[in-house]
């Protein structure tokens, strides 16, 4: 039986790969069968509202490339984030949003799956080797963390066939343009940082691969060949994104704020015991953690890590591939310190993209690669500790005993072992001002439960190896990747997004002005502070006894202030109901427009500053409305300001003496016969022939915005303090103004000219091709 499975799995083995992940993805993420989806942290207050937007417009056959919404409008085509022209936007046009994210995940899982396990064919000999780094790297913890924000899983998933691309560099020009057809798809995908950490990997394996010195220079060829190939092909994804970049705040960060998300020395426990000092479904943060990024650099079960361990006693007998995957993970680990690390702030200095990105501990990705190769490779050497098993069982079910017991005296009678440890540290846990009975109870249960139920595994899966059960081995190990990784989710009911026919019924409820885009409003949601979605999140994954948090039983299955933050327009919900807000939350933003509204020395990344409702700028840029949700407590006086409406999730106070949106610069009184707005253009029609005159839109000036009469005559549009200033000739009855980014149609036209060449010449050489999937 066993050699009739094998012979089916060498023969199939690509069929029998995607089957398996598939069952270990459904295992992963069974609450998807159950009308369930993930929530938690960027997928719903950034990826998701952008996908709706995106899929809103596609629908009615307008590609946006503008978002007038949010900061008064920015370029929405070269927020390379939003992953606006990546395959995964047709989802949400034909699915629901819960539906969409659900595919969208499950797909990515898979293709990565496929994309390790064709690299791990260049390093690995067994099949079932190969599979076990298909399962490890799928079941990360890396690619766990990246799926809160699906642009950063949509990028990482093709970091593996990136590479698998690069070692094959040097043997034919089709390895070359697949390469960059595949740069192309995870720079689209909406992170550009894991496309650099992935042509590096790419590079690194690829030169390690030379033995010769004269092959040296085919090499830099072959490499140089590929780089005009992917520039050319990913053209339509890096040049708006430059642009943009270069013209954001992102630009003037700070070294400290380019350190954020730095790797605390202290989490290297975590390998071992990946909940240490978080855990999110047990709402469980503490230590290092704390005011922290909860990073949990990398997971290859015990097994793996104690191939690892051994492995070193035995570095003599190294070949060249383990000296890379041991010394990549070792100095990815080590950078990945940034703020720790002695010296960073010098390293940045020398290395301007180190202070353009931000999270040094985005290197631990690279090291999860190679860690996966190196276990795998390193669990020969078990094969001499043989003899010394039956101890080691005997040791480490003696540690399952003691985990056990500390589980169940953690659940049932955790003031006895409380006051036992309190004794035993003298009196230390009393003292302290964060330790107390409740705290230490869920500690002690998550890290007991997690460690002993790890063990087991530990000692199941030694067992197989060495009776050289290999396939059941490779079951056993990816569930308890599975196990390892199951707190990071967070799942809720489908209905925490909204349908389409849900998102119109929520949008009736504003001023009239306000649905017809004549004026914008301010929410207190993401303006004052502890009322947005950060703090939602940090009050979901902080919970009692840890905080008092606001999230109860109660919120935790029905997430009704979840829903009620979304149906308030909180930034950036706001856009897909079609309401201008002159503040938001987005991935770079305008320099020129953080400058305007700047009231610190901060560098502002993401949102802008704190906005007075008394700042006469409000009044210039048309915010008209102040939406007040009251259920967070509201401390500033605001009954200056009277009430429109009410209703059950907003207060909808109105502002004084606020200009509109589109007036002229002499204040003479515009009367509009009709207004037309998509996210690319506004078209306005005069109920009367004009004169002479200066029309102002408070929308934000940017230098890809043209302006046209009723006869195709171009307008000069000029900046007048940020906005749109446009001359209106005598006469004037029409004006349409739009956005026309010609860089970027340049760049779309220089992409797909890219891409026909990659096609045809795949065709013509369809043997090269069939022989690098071989």
């Amino acid at each position: 039986m066993i050699k009739k499975l094998h012979t089916f799995i060498t023969s199939h083995q690509l069929i029998v790969l995607l089957c398996s992940a598939f069952i270990l993805v459904s295992v992963r993420f069974l609450p998807f069968y159950f009308n369930q989806t993930l929530f938690f942290g960027d997928n719903f207050s950034l990826m998701v509202p952008g996908k709706i937007f995106t899929a809103q417009w596609l629908l009615q056959g307008i590609l946006p490339l503008w978002n007038p919404y949010i900061f008064s409008g920015l370029p929405w085509i070269g927020d390379i984030n939003q992953s606006v022209l990546y395959p995964s936007t047709l989802l949400f046009m034909f699915f629901s949003p819960a539906v969409a994210l659900n595919i969208l995940i499950v797909v990515h899982y898979l293709l990565t799956a496929v994309g390790m396990f064709f690299l791990s064919k260049l390093f690995l000999k067994q099949i079932w080797q190969q599979y076990l780094a298909a399962f490890f790297w799928m079941l990360s913890t890396q690619i766990a963390g990246s799926t809160h924000n699906f642009s950063t899983l949509q990028s990482l998933t093709w970091l593996p066939w990136i590479a698998w691309l690069g070692w094959h560099i040097l043997d034919h020009r089709t390895a070359r343009l697949l390469f960059a057809m595949v740069v192309l798809l995870q720079f689209l995908g909406g992170y550009p940082q894991h496309v650099l950490l992935s042509i590096g990997y790419a590079v690194l394996i690829s030169g390690w691969r030379l033995q010769k010195k004269k092959q040296f220079l085919r090499w830099m060829g072959s490499w140089t060949e590929t780089a005009i190939y992917t520039l050319i092909i990913s053209a339509v994804a890096w040049i708006p994104f430059v642009q943009l970049l270069w013209q954001s705040t992102r630009m003037d960060q700070s070294l400290e704020q380019a350190q954020v998300g730095s790797l605390h020395p202290a989490m290297l426990i975590k390998p071992l015991a990946p909940y240490f000092f978080d855990s999110a479904v047990a709402g469980m943060k503490w230590g290092p953690a704390w005011s922290g990024q909860p990073n949990v650099v990398f997971v290859v079960t015990l097994l793996g890590i104690t191939g690892v361990a051994l492995s070193f006693l035995f570095w003599k007998k190294w070949d060249r591939w383990m000296w890379l995957f041991a010394s990549s993970t070792i100095v990815a680990i080590v950078f990945s310190l940034g703020e720790y690390l002695p010296g960073y702030d010098l390293i940045q200095k020398a290395v301007p993209l180190l202070r353009i990105g931000r999270y040094p501990s985005m290197l631990l990705i690279l090291a999860s690669v190679s860690v996966i190769f190196w276990s795998i490779r390193s669990l020969e050497y078990l094969r001499f500790f043989e003899k010394y098993y039956k101890y080691l069982v005997i040791t480490v079910l003696a540690s399952c005993v003691v985990l056990t017991a500390t589980y169940y005296l953690a659940v049932q009678n955790p003031d006895l072992l409380w006051n036992f440890l309190n004794q035993v540290t003298q009196h230390r846990l009393s003292a302290s001002a964060f330790h107390t009975l409740e705290r230490d109870a869920v500690i002690a249960r998550v890290i007991s439960g997690s460690l002993a139920v790890s063990l087991l595994f530990f000692i199941g899966s030694l067992w197989l190896y060495y009776k050289k059960k290999f396939w059941i081995l490779v079951l056993v190990l990816s569930v308890e990747m599975v196990f390892s990784t199951q707190g990071m989710f967070l799942f809720a009911e489908n209905s925490v997004y909204p349908t389409f026919k849900q998102i119109e019924s929520n949008r009736q409820q504003l001023p009239v002005d306000v649905l017809e885009g004549r004026s914008r409003v301010l929410t207190r949601n993401t303006n004052m502070p502890y009322t947005d979605f950060g703090t939602y999140w940090e009050a979901l994954v902080v919970r009692d006894p840890f905080s008092d948090s606001f999230i109860d039983e109660v919120e935790l299955q029905e997430h009704n202030v979840l829903k009620q933050l979304q149906q308030g327009y909180t930034p950036n919900w706001n856009m897909v109901y079609g309401v201008h807000l002159v503040h938001g939350y987005t991935t770079l933003l305008p320099r020129d427009y953080s400058l305007i509204w700047k009231n610190s020395d901060e560098v502002r990344i993401n949102f802008i500053d704190y906005i007075d409702v008394e700042n006469s700028l409000l009044s210039d840029w048309a915010v008209k409305y102040y939406l007040v949700d009251e259920w967070f407590e509201v401390r500033e006086d605001l009954s200056q300001f009277p009430v429109v409406d009410n209703t059950e999730v907003y207060a909808t106070l109105e502002l004084n003496d606020v200009a509109s949106r589109f007036r002229f610069q002499s204040d003479d009184e515009l009367i509009l016969k009709q207004m037309r707005e998509d996210p690319n253009k506004v078209v306005l029609e005069f109920a009367e022939t004009i004169s002479d005159q200066t029309l102002l839109l408070a929308d934000r000036y940017d230098e890809s915005v043209r302006a046209r009469d009723e006869y195709g005559k171009q307008l000069v549009v000029q900046n007048f303090e940020g906005m749109r200033a446009i001359e209106l000739p005598a006469g004037s009855k029409y004006v349409e103004v739009y956005y026309y980014p010609a860089w970027f149609f340049r760049s779309a036209f220089i992409s797909v000219a890219g891409i026909i060449f990659c096609f045809v010449y795949c065709i013509l050489h369809r043997r090269q091709l069939s022989r690098l999937f071989e």
